[in-house]
């Protein structure tokens, strides 16, 4: 996996500054620590960063064509570049490197744009054609790679991290004041919009094609979508025959076998690599099926990793021993504990560019980061849950989208949007917000249902008029009804929908800036597009049966793994955060930061509210602590951040602060199977 950046000027006499393109291209050393390069030519320069993986004695970037008029800085995994090879070869092509860089070149020569929708990975590169006087920039389908970019009127700056973008000179390092109610209702930003002021994220499944010298603005373009499916009845496709319905069986054993044939050809595609391959292993059913399905693929024994906390309810290690013994695994497991988590959190907000999310993230990132030595390349299993609803929510949801059908039936228009806007101002649960929300199907209150609703616990600690007195409602609207539309379908269909574009692209976003933090490259078999593709048209009855989510995925592996672990309750990746606020260092950090004057200063947060909480958090009663947990981490990220990566206090210099991280002695072991 590497890092990319490049300056294009819209005046073809500006020779871009090596020195610049050094300091952007030395932001992302941790996402290629073993080489770099730099091509600068008249009003274009282009920089990379490379970690290897394939080819390790070739492929070196940016890359070029027999004539040199195409050069590319690419970062990604094609995983059918062979048969492309073999193909382009068969055209007249000639090559000069063993790696899969070369073969998007070649292509763009014969196809350009549409040289996309052949390609079979992830990936997001920055292509300069001087024939054509065009800059080329593409993101992958899903948006497992990412890419962003900065456009003054005079340059496009583009990097696959934003901190790459902000060593460029002149560009501003200023806060996106008007996504930060957005990002703090919702802890992220639906679109293309970042919390930094001008700077854009190129969206998945988009590229963006600019003549600096012919053209006063780039354009975007949309090259994939998840597939439109015209249904409206829930469970109903009228594709298939009569015979083939779920409700026979008989199509429910076969899409169970073109399942399993479909993710083994994914993992199978996954694991080519010239550096070692393992899986992280949590114990639960995506990373065991990944970790059965490896297992007989690899030479010796595949490498597994699992990560916990000292805390009993922090780790699945009874689980994953399980799987790692059963499959003959060379298994590793780490505990972490409050000093190592508060340790690195200053560290990774700077890696993560953005407030970090998901807490989760900075053990993924430990969890990375002994992988290391041990493995380059990693299979992780995000995307199962939004492809085969997998979560609780969906099941929840389905029964409260019936219910609201009964109650759109009898109430007038007006009371049911009355009853709507009322829940985010008086419910202080997200379960309330999501009842009213169901009453009214709409794109907006649809997105109001998901994982992404405001909390309103957080609602009550933003200063007054910071957010308006509608709530979540103008920026569910504007960022779900415009850019999410709910495509054909069912309504668990919509909702699956919804998540593989919005929910799911951060869940990436923190796979990849915590793995790449450590210099690891994670791949994900489950996001394959032609698997993604085929699961998206299923219906809805052979992903959510009764209670059971993900009924198809576990129909799949009855017979590779044990029941109990199959069918066993869905924990996530538990942190103990709440138990560490209710006490010890990170309460007091908490406190001390948000209830610093610099952090009261800026008018995002409610004193009294803050004090509340702590309040709440020390009085030791569960309920009342509980709602505060949520709220206390978010306005503590938001701080760290503006302080790490808007005003630099954490770090001054350009240069990645890894070297600070380390991981504590005995912190990892090794399980003995």
């Amino acid at each position: 996996m590497c890092g990319i950046a490049g300056i294009i000027h819209r005046n073809s006499e500006c020779v871009p500054s090596r020195d610049e393109l050094l300091r952007m291209a030395g932001t992302l050393s941790h996402r290629g620590p073993d080489a770099q390069g730099i091509h600068i030519e008249s009003g274009v320069g282009l920089a990379h960063r490379r970690l290897i993986v394939i080819d390790p004695r070739g492929s070196s970037q940016p890359l070029t064509n027999e004539e040199e008029t195409i050069h590319l800085t690419y970062n990604g995994e094609i995983y059918n570049y062979r048969e492309l090879r073999r193909e382009l070869v068969g055209r007249g092509h000639t090559f000069r490197t063993r790696g899969d860089s070369e073969i998007l070149v070649h292509l763009w020569e014969d196809e350009g744009p549409a040289m996309l929708s052949r390609l079979n990975g992830m990936f997001a590169f920055a292509l300069w054609d001087r024939s054509k006087q065009m800059v080329f920039l593409a993101r992958d389908r899903l948006g497992i790679k990412p890419l962003y970019w900065f456009f003054d009127g005079n340059r496009l700056v583009f990097g696959s991290e934003i901190k790459a973008i902000l060593a460029a000179s002149s560009v501003p390092r200023e806060v996106n004041r008007e996504a930060l109610p957005q990002h703090l209702l919702f802890n992220t930003l639906y679109g293309e919009e970042t919390l930094f002021q001008g700077i854009r994220e190129l969206l998945p499944g988009h590229h963006l094609m600019f003549r600096p010298w012919r053209e006063s603005q780039p354009r975007l373009k949309r090259w994939w979508d998840l597939p439109e499916i015209g249904l409206d009845a829930i469970g109903e496709d009228p594709t298939e025959t009569p015979e083939e319905t779920p409700r026979t069986g008989q199509g429910e054993e076969k899409a169970a076998e073109a399942f399993r044939s479909l993710l083994g050809a994914s993992v199978e595609r996954r694991l080519v690599a010239d550096v070692p391959v393992g899986v992280f292993l949590s114990g639960g059913l995506d990373s065991s099926i990944l970790t059965a399905l490896a297992a007989d693929k690899v030479s010796g024994p595949l490498q597994t990793f699992s990560i916990g906390f000292d805390e009993e309810e922090g780790n699945e290690f009874s689980w994953s021993r399980r799987v790692a013994k059963q499959f003959r695994t060379d298994h590793h497991e780490i505990t972490l504990n409050e000093d190592d988590f508060l340790g690195a959190l200053p560290a990774l907000i700077w890696h993560n560019d953005e407030p970090i999310k998901h807490n989760n993230s900075i053990p993924l990132y430990f969890l990375s980061r002994e992988t290391k030595s041990r493995a380059t390349v990693i299979l992780t299993g995000e995307g199962s849950d939004e492809l085969f609803l997998g979560y609780r929510k969906y099941r929840l949801g389905l029964i409260l989208s019936r219910i609201g059908a009964v109650y759109r039936s009898l109430l007038p228009a007006r009371l049911g949007k009355s009853i709507v806007e009322m829940g985010p101002r008086f419910s202080r649960r997200k379960w309330a917000t999501r009842f009213v929300a169901k009453l009214n199907d709409s794109p907006a209150l649809l997105a109001a249902s998901s994982s992404a609703v405001m909390d309103r616990c957080l609602l009550e600690g933003l200063a007054p008029g910071l957010v308006s007195n509608e709530g979540a409602q103008p920026y569910l609207s504007s960022a779900f009804s415009q850019g999410f539309p709910g495509g054909g379908g069912d309504f668990l269909r919509r909702y699956s929908r919804m998540d593989l574009k919005a929910y799911l692209v951060s869940l990436l976003t923190k796979q990849d800036r915590m793995s790449m933090a450590a210099s690891i490259e994670s791949r994900v078999p489950f996001l394959d597009h032609e698997l993604v593709e085929w699961a998206y048209r299923l219906p809805s009855s052979l992903k959510l049966r009764g209670t059971h989510g993900k009924w198809l995925v576990k129909k799949a592996v009855e017979n590779l793994l044990p029941a109990d672990l199959i069918h066993r309750r869905k924990l996530g990746f538990p942190v103990p955060v709440y138990g560490w606020l209710t006490k010890g260092a990170f309460r007091e950090l908490a406190k001390s930061v948000l209830l610093d004057r610099r952090s009261l200063d800026r008018g995002i947060v409610d004193r009294i509210a803050l004090e509340t909480y702590f309040e709440d958090l020390e009085s030791g009663v569960y309920g009342r602590g509980v709602d505060a947990t949520y709220p206390i981490w978010t306005l503590l990220n938001l701080e760290l951040w503006w302080r790490t990566c808007i005003e630099g206090t954490s770090f001054d210099s350009l240069e990645t602060p890894q070297s600070n991280l380390s991981v504590p002695d005995g912190l990892s072991r090794t399980y003995s199977t």
